[in-house]
């Protein structure tokens, strides 16, 4: 009787190959990295870094969230902080807003002084 020849498994494809096949022809490609959708801490966390609205991002998780993490368009979404930049990243969702009087006297030079009246 001869000896059964076990096959070996490829770390990236995970498929059985023959013990004859010396290389799996899925080395040579790109390996596509699996999504996993982030925590509700991840995303809060990720919008407060970035000086926005922790609310905002709370919103934003529950409706990817309850869509399966699928966009409008019915998408699969791949990199959820890409997603979140593009859609929810608006100067509207920031935390800090910059006032008109903050905005008038950074555009001046220091040397001119402004006043404005507050009513």
């Amino acid at each position: 009787m001869e000896p059964i020849l076990q096959g070996w498994q490829c770390p990236l494809c995970l498929k059985i190959h023959s013990p004859f096949d010396k290389i799996c022809n899925c080395q040579n490609k790109r390996v596509i990295k699996q999504f996993t959708p982030p925590t509700l801490e991840e995303v809060k966390s990720y919008f407060k870094d970035n000086g926005f609205k922790e609310e905002i991002g709370e919103r934003a998780w529950k409706g990817y969230e309850a869509g399966d993490w699928h966009d409008s368009r019915g998408q699969k979404i791949k990199v959820w902080k890409q997603k979140m930049q593009h859609v929810w990243f608006k100067d509207e969702h920031r935390t800090v807003k910059a006032d008109f009087q903050t905005r008038i006297a950074t555009n001046l030079p220091s040397a001119k002084k402004l006043t404005l009246r507050t009513e």
